[in-house]
């Protein structure tokens, strides 16, 4: 599945949620401090986390946790829920339905488990301006993206700590950074890739499949395409091994298991411009 962009992102139907009919739990100082753990109904839920190590189990409906600072522990469960880690090192699962996971800070890891999830690994992103249209809402209308919503910062990651994303079952996008590792998991998966990687670590892909997944790199149209080569690694007995992909002379991108197979061919070189 090639994500269809300027970034012109099919999957932002991910982020369209409604929380007029659930609850919003707040934090009183000193759960704010030692972490709360919550659990939401069978609504849409609005949980948001402090200073603390917290818990949250969205349950059923279309929910959004939003774990603050802290290394928090974040459950989306049924429904289409959005998640975000914030600060400290989190850990994020999706669970069933089509979730939208969110973390720009720390050494994260992220679960899409099933569904068609959008998981955003990087601080590539504008994740304020993201987060803020789904925190507050206007009560009489669910909140919706437009592709512009979303920013791109093409300088370099913020986010330098490492994650590791788990895209698991269904047709995922994922949009990963410095340091990362990919495992796509099952389904017609995206990974966007981009220029905020270059001159820092490279993300490593450790099952991409020729025929069911795509390799997106993304670079600002107000530049020229980046020059994109290929290298390979070999083992003991000097059989390939790893596919090494360059940006402009830098390591952007090892895909495991894939030396001799992976082409240049095979990576989408999108332009595209901040805001997106």
């Amino acid at each position: 599945m090639i994500l269809g962009i300027v970034l012109g992102f099919a999957a932002l139907a991910v982020l369209s949620s409604v929380f007029g009919d659930g609850e919003t739990d707040t934090v009183d100082p000193v759960a704010e401090d030692e972490g709360m753990t919550e659990s939401g109904g069978d609504q849409d839920d609005m949980l948001i986390g402090g200073s603390g190590d917290d818990v949250f189990f969205g349950n059923g409906g279309n929910d959004l946790l939003i774990g603050k600072a802290g290394d928090d522990r974040l459950f989306g469960g049924d429904g289409d829920d959005s998640v975000f880690g914030e600060d400290g090192d989190d850990l994020m699962r999706g669970s069933a339905g089509d979730d939208l996971l969110v973390d720009a800070q720390g050494a994260d890891t992220f679960w899409g488990d099933t569904g068609d999830d959008f998981i955003v690994a990087t601080g590539a992103i504008d994740v304020a301006a993201l987060q803020d249209q789904l925190e507050n809402p206007n009560p009489d209308q669910p909140p919706e993206l437009a592709p512009g919503d979303i920013s791109i910062d093409f300088g370099p990651d913020s986010d330098d700590q490492g994650d590791q994303v788990f895209g698991g079952n269904g047709d995922d996008t994922i949009i990963a950074g410095t340091d990362d590792t990919i495992t796509l998991g099952e389904g017609l998966d995206d990974l966007i890739l981009g220029s905020w990687i270059e001159g820092a670590g490279p993300a490593t892909v450790t099952d991409y499949s020729k025929e069911e997944d795509s390799l997106i790199y993304v670079y600002n149209s107000a530049n020229s395409a980046p020059e994109m080569t290929l290298d390979t690694t070999t083992d003991a007995f000097g059989d390939p091994q790893d596919a090494l992909l360059y940006a402009n002379g830098d390591l952007v991108a090892v895909i495991e298991g894939m030396g001799g197979f992976f082409s240049l061919g095979d990576v989408v070189l999108t332009p595209t411009s901040a805001p997106v």
